[in-house]
């Protein structure tokens, strides 16, 4: 009798070893899906840019600039087409708003979530921009494009005017930091690292249970 169950025992174990490599298998590879790129499947729902007209009384700053700087969002084991990117420009002309020489503004980091993922240290653009402090945020649907790319545009919006004079140093205000762009969204993604935690969690209780079971019914 105690040889059978024992014998019953191990059978109940070697089921589960059988069931374990198979399970994390399949965790590891939703973690895969969820870890090696953001989401691609969603595509950007926007109707396109406005009018020039309309997008003038919408935005809130346009201005032409040469993008100086890029902050990628931090890597994360899971991550979203709309992780936000930080770009700094510099600004040398402005139709639209009160912009100073330097502006920080952000885009999602991919189109699939109407992010402008155009934007390349040393390019200029022509920058329809929304937001009522600095970082602004544009994307695909807004109308920023590369200036070389924007003479229709350009003719229709005319001479423009410089951007805001340079303010002191007491007066510069503090704009966001790398780290502050790398951190602007972690309170919204924290609980991205608990999926596949939880998932690993799930199959292990469950295989656990089954175990357990399988030893009762001994």
């Amino acid at each position: 009798m105690m040889m059978e169950r024992s014998f019953q025992v191990r059978g109940a174990r070697g089921w589960g070893r059988k069931l374990l490599i198979p399970l994390l298998a399949v965790v590891w590879m939703l973690v895969g899906l969820y870890s090696e790129k953001p989401d691609e499947a969603l595509a950007c729902s926007c109707i396109g840019p406005l009018p020039l007209s309309e997008a003038m009384t919408h935005k809130t700053a346009v201005f032409a600039g040469k993008v100086t700087d890029i902050v990628p969002p931090e890597s994360k084991p899971v991550m979203s087409s709309a992780e936000p990117v930080l770009v700094t420009l510099e600004v040398s002309r402005v139709w639209k708003g009160q912009v100073p020489p330097e502006v920080q503004l952000t885009t999602a980091m991919s189109s699939a979530s109407c992010g402008y993922d155009g934007f390349h240290v040393g390019g200029e653009f022509l920058v329809l921009a929304h937001g009522e402090e600095q970082p602004l945020q544009t994307g695909l649907c807004d109308g920023t494009q590369p200036l070389a790319a924007a003479e229709p545009e350009l003719s229709e919006l005319g001479a423009g005017y410089e951007p805001l004079a340079k303010p002191s140093v007491a007066e510069q205000p503090q704009g966001p930091t790398s780290e502050g762009a790398e951190g602007m969204n972690e309170g919204k993604s924290v609980s991205s690292y608990w999926i596949p935690a939880g998932i690993t969690l799930v199959v292990l209780a469950g295989l656990l249970l089954f175990i357990l079971n399988k030893k009762r019914s001994a």
